[in-house]
């Protein structure tokens, strides 16, 4: 009996679901303002903002005020946040103290102090409070957080919202990218993939594979392994073997992955996976017997 195999096609850089039918990229707009919704998007040394998906600028009057970094802190502009998190700015002249209102909480801040007062308690800042081209400025964190919201960092893109994690860092980079691209111009969403599927005879198996790709086989039984590549874009690949994950195509970018779980990112479950440098058909199959059972990429029925 012949075998058949249905599976997940996978892109060294992003990974896409083959179901039988054109496939889109996984990137959408629609699953971005989804996630967007009630959050507050901005950029480090950009003037633009976006607040509940809706594109405005930070300072109508002054193009200058922006998310700034300065001493290895990220400060902010403190009236643009809170009234766009729905919070209330004041100004006790008496005091010369901003008094920041949203729901039962109460922040006090005095240019040039570190000190901040939430509903009472005393916090430090890393920085002192401070004017800048006429705004008040303090550190990121320090004033999302004293409104009880979350903070989302990578890349100098900010979101503020309900919640931390509001992309993967690793499995959704290529979401991310494409808010970066509301800033930097460089938009690198994946395009849609059309793919017209025919069926391949092994032999002693079948298989449904994209028309045109070049399929690679080794071993039998038990050792049995195939790679498809599409001969226009190399890095578009189906790849079986029994337990075989994601490999690395580099030992700098196995590098690049340490040093971000060094800095406190999350595990990156394909870690261990060997570096086949250069990818080829020849030297993937050669790691097989070395490859961990991390995750399995391909479903046999």
């Amino acid at each position: 009996m012949k075998k058949t195999f249905k599976y997940i096609l996978i892109f060294l850089a992003t990974a896409i679901i083959i179901t039988g039918v054109p496939v889109m990229a996984a990137s959408s707009e629609s699953d971005i303002s989804n996630r967007l919704n009630n959050a507050i998007v901005l950029y480090i040394g950009n003037s633009k903002a976006y607040v509940n998906n809706v594109e405005t600028k930070i300072d109508s009057e002054n193009a200058n005020i922006k998310p700034i970094i300065q001493n290895n802190r990220t400060l902010l502009p403190v009236r643009f946040v809170s009234e766009s998190m729905g919070a209330d700015v004041g100004w006790d002249n008496s005091t010369l103290t901003a008094v920041i209102s949203l729901g039962e909480r109460v922040v006090l801040l005095k240019p040039g102090s570190k000190k901040m007062m939430v509903n009472g308690m005393e916090e430090v800042l890393d920085v002192p409070a401070q004017i800048i081209d006429s705004r008040m400025y303090i550190p990121l964190r320090a004033l999302v957080e004293a409104l009880g919201k979350k903070v989302f960092y990578d890349r100098q893109l900010i979101i503020i919202s309900g919640k931390e994690e509001i992309f993967n860092t690793v499995t959704e980079k290529h979401l991310i990218d494409s808010v970066i691209a509301r800033y930097t111009g460089t938009n690198t969403v994946e395009k849609p993939v059309n793919i017209v599927l025919e069926e391949y005879d092994g032999g002693f198996f079948t298989i449904k594979k994209p028309k045109g790709w070049n399929i690679y086989t080794a071993g039998e039984g038990s050792t049995f392994a195939f790679l498809i590549t599409d001969p226009s874009e190399p890095l578009r690949q189906i790849f079986y073997f029994t337990s075989v994950g994601p490999v690395y195509m580099s030992s700098e970018q196995k590098k690049l992955d340490y040093m971000y779980m060094q800095m406190g990112g999350y595990p990156i479950s394909w870690y261990d996976m060997p570096v086949v440098d250069p990818l080829t058909p020849e030297n993937f199959f050669m790691n097989f017997n070395t490859t961990p059972l991390v995750c399995i990429t391909m479903l046999k029925s």
